[in-house]
């Protein structure tokens, strides 16, 4: 089985990565870039976190690096995300996947990669902050290969959508109802004007405070309208382990 160092040899050698495909959509998180050999020895003369490599950086602007994917140096292996901002969602080195495989769901690495630029790509992008729907498809270079709205509505259990410009007071109350917490949702609270995402983070956190445990988690869906609500309970150890790789649980939750 090769490791990590090798997996970035074979994809940084291939005729499609120098033809300029080196770009991705990660999970939840940002655009990315694998570095060229020149910059990937550069930028690890002196590592920002003993003990891990760079090997892709990237932000919502293609040209940024408030994102760093990393890799254990002294095994080649496991796969890390930083972020540069203190509010965005992982903590520190967050580990999200043991492989470049696992990363990218065992496709071939090469051909998920795309051009600064590529049109469908951006096209995709700039409809997250306009839509009011959305599709299971993504485009090439989107990973996790799926809709992460999709994936959270309908491939996990007991999840609630909801979109920022049109919350549903009713589908939210039965979504508390069928969880037997509506009790410990303040009355009024669907009252304010200017209801929003962080209204309802907030809320999470109280209900979990009143319940004693972490049972519920918030999910903010990058540069999108769409957040939502899970339950812990409702899923599996490997099912919150990979929602969370994806970035769609809130570190305050």
């Amino acid at each position: 089985m090769i490791n990590v160092r090798q997996e970035i040899d074979q994809v940084i050698s291939t005729d499609n990565f120098k033809k300029g495909n080196k770009y991705f959509w990660l999970y939840n998180y940002s655009f990315f870039r694998f570095l060229e050999i020149e910059e990937f020895e550069e930028r690890n003369k002196k590592s920002i976190i003993e003990g891990k490599l760079i090997f892709a950086a990237g932000t919502t602007n293609p040209d940024d690096d408030a994102f760093l994917l990393l890799f254990d140096k002294e095994c080649n292996s496991n796969i890390y995300i930083l972020s540069n901002y203190t509010s965005s969602n992982t903590r520190g080195a967050k580990k999200i996947a043991d492989s470049l495989a696992q990363l990218f769901s065992d496709n071939n690495l090469s051909d998920l990669l795309v051009q600064k630029g590529d049109q469908p790509l951006l096209d995709w992008y700039y409809s997250l902050y306009e839509s009011y729907s959305f599709e299971k498809v993504v485009p090439k270079g989107v990973l996790p290969l799926v809709d992460l709205r999709y994936y959270f509505k309908n491939q996990l259990k007991n999840t609630l959508l909801i979109n920022n410009n049109d919350i549903k007071e009713s589908e939210c109350l039965k979504y508390f109802e069928d969880n037997d917490i509506r009790k410990l949702v303040p009355a009024g609270f669907f009252q304010n004007r200017f209801l929003s995402d962080e209204h309802f983070f907030e809320l999470i956190n109280n209900i979990n405070f009143q319940l004693g445990e972490k049972t519920f988690f918030a999910m903010n869906h990058s540069m999108s309208s769409f957040f939502g609500i899970g339950s812990y309970k409702s899923l599996t150890k490997d099912e919150i382990e990979i929602t969370d790789n994806y970035g769609l649980i809130l570190p305050m939750t």
